[in-house]
């Protein structure tokens, strides 16, 4: 009797350690998901687990993660978890997207899974999650957006119309492709959108169009995105002692070959002519008694080369704030005769043709009127070795001639 008592003893004995060792083995050999408290996750295979940390192992190696930076855990093979664990890791989700954050940040990878609020991105430095509530916009690269390249015409609450193929859409904006380009509309000016439309304008290269990994503004998407002509014209107030108020003309001709989607740096040429007419002062101040004419003029022609540097303040904006750095030649022409008829030995004329280097910095804002047109203002400063500083405030517009 005793025997036996004890030899059921230690089968069960030997059936408990059998049962914990089962269980064990298959905690540590199931995928798990941690999901941390900076709003990423990590999945791979639990190795070890103390007090203080958990061991994962995955593709990258063997990772430890300390308890307190850990906000859920989730194990794949409990099939009653219905969760966000089941929404993200058992989605048979495959897609090339690029993810436009709220604060201008953008991540490029593979959509692997998504729930009610998360998206877990495979990218090249690992898998991790990106809360919804952060994302302003997905755009698919591999599979086109739902309803792109059906042809529309969109009624703006002014009134106007504008036909066009979609492209994409989110909760704030929808954009086209237009015969002027790529367009953003603002769903607040957003009337009426007519499906099935008679575009006017040919979708050849649309396919193409839609490659591209990253969405231009309307700004930065135009036709003067590449190339553009500038006209300006400006006063101003002094050049030296002798010659005062002047008038500035203007061109400039600007390429782009970098462009962000907070700013843009550009190579500009530009050619100005300035005439400063005579400061009439010096004939007030003249130490000779007696009467005295003067006349004379200063011309400067100003060839240079900067790097003109545009800021865009949102995405989209309408507005740009433009910083340029120039370098500059001078080639300044001055005449100044003075006549004194109660003293004829007194008097002179002189002239002279100076060639000068010199720097330049251009400060200014500029504002976009439609895809052809943009209009702005400045302040100039010009810095000429070996002669007289002088500065201007120019109004400019540019479009594209060529």
């Amino acid at each position: 009797m005793n025997k036996n008592i004890i030899y059921s003893r230690k089968t069960l004995v030997l059936l408990a350690a059998l049962i914990f060792t089962c269980n064990t083995s298959m905690l540590f050999s199931q995928n798990t998901a941690l999901f941390l408290k900076s709003g990423k996750s990590i999945q791979g295979r639990i190795i070890q687990e103390t007090n203080d940390s958990i061991t994962l192992v995955n593709d990258l190696g063997e990772i430890k993660i300390r308890r307190a930076e850990i906000e859920k855990i989730f194990y794949n093979q409990l099939q009653n978890s219905v969760g966000i664990a089941d929404s993200l890791l058992h989605q048979p989700l495959n897609d090339h997207v690029v993810i436009h954050l709220k604060n201008g940040e953008v991540v490029d990878g593979l959509l692997i899974a998504k729930s009610p609020t998360m998206i877990m991105i495979q990218s090249d430095l690992g898998r991790f999650t990106v809360p919804k509530q952060d994302v302003r916009l997905v755009e698919y690269v591999s599979q086109p957006f739902a309803e792109r390249g059906e042809s529309v015409t969109i009624q703006l609450t002014s009134g106007k119309k504008i036909d066009g193929y979609l492209y994409s859409e989110d909760r704030n904006t929808l954009t086209l492709i237009t015969a002027l380009g790529r367009l953003s509309i603002d769903k607040k000016d957003l009337r009426s959108i007519e499906y099935g439309a008679s575009v006017k304008f040919q979708q050849t290269g649309l396919k193409q169009q839609y490659a591209t990994a990253t969405t231009l503004s309307p700004l930065k998407e135009n036709l003067l995105h590449k190339r553009q002509d500038t006209f300006e014209g400006g006063l101003s107030s002094q050049f030296g002692e002798n010659y005062s108020t002047g008038g500035i003309f203007g061109y400039r001709n600007r390429y782009n070959f970098k462009t962000s989607q907070t700013f843009s740096l550009n190579l500009e040429g530009n050619l100005a002519l300035g005439a400063f007419a005579l400061n009439k002062n010096i004939i007030a101040d003249a130490t000779v008694p007696g009467q005295i004419e003067a006349t004379g003029a200063a011309i400067i022609t100003t060839a240079g080369i900067g790097t003109p540097i545009h800021l865009y303040p949102t995405e989209g904006a309408a507005y740009e704030f433009i910083l340029t750095p120039i370098l500059e030649t001078h080639l300044i022409y001055k005449t100044l005769k003075k006549n004194y008829p109660s003293f004829p030995s007194l008097n002179s004329e002189d002239r002279s043709t100076d060639f000068r280097f010199g720097f330049g910095n251009r400060i200014g804002m500029e504002w976009a009127f439609g895809q052809k047109w943009k209009a702005g203002v400045s302040f100039n400063i010009h810095f000429i070795l070996g002669e007289s500083d002088y500065s201007s405030f120019n109004l400019h517009i540019g479009t594209r001639l060529y």
